[in-house]
């Protein structure tokens, strides 16, 4: 049987889970998103957080990746 093709024309992913999940939140949000997968049994999903800036002004937002000091763009 042929592998099944996504809509950019490539295999199947192995996985069932994303490339990347983005939390909305910041560092709280982010490790209760982590521990949730966890308990799940689920590993090497890329996890990032996203905390608004000062009084939610766009563009000023902190980015959070596990193990690695926050980002701002």
């Amino acid at each position: 049987m042929a592998p099944l093709e996504d809509s950019e024309g490539g295999e199947e992913p192995d996985s069932p889970w994303p490339d990347l999940v983005l939390i909305d939140g910041g560092l709280g949000q982010l490790n209760a998103a982590r521990e949730t997968l966890g308990s799940l049994g689920v590993s090497g999903v890329p996890l990032i957080g996203i905390a608004k800036g000062p009084e939610r002004d766009a563009g000023r937002e902190t980015f959070f990746i596990p193990d690695r000091a926050p980002v701002k763009l």
